[in-house]
């Protein structure tokens, strides 16, 4: 993760590295135990940037990102 940055109304937006031309997972935990598939996202250039709508509804969360 390039950055992990919550909005002020409440969303997260991430910003992830990785191999440019491969699929990419975004999941997000309140526990590190119960992974919940966010996206499965296809990085073209090697940077992807993903918005969390969802984590407004949340007071904490955890996110990983791999290929």
């Amino acid at each position: 993760m390039q950055s992990i940055q919550r909005q002020p109304d409440g969303r997260v937006n991430l910003v992830v590295s990785s191999t440019p031309g491969y699929g990419l997972w975004i999941k997000r935990a309140t526990n590190f135990a119960a992974w919940l598939p966010l996206a499965n996202l296809m990085n073209s250039n090697g940077t992807l940037n993903f918005t969390d709508a969802a984590a407004s509804n949340s007071n904490a969360g955890f996110y990983r990102a791999w290929q």
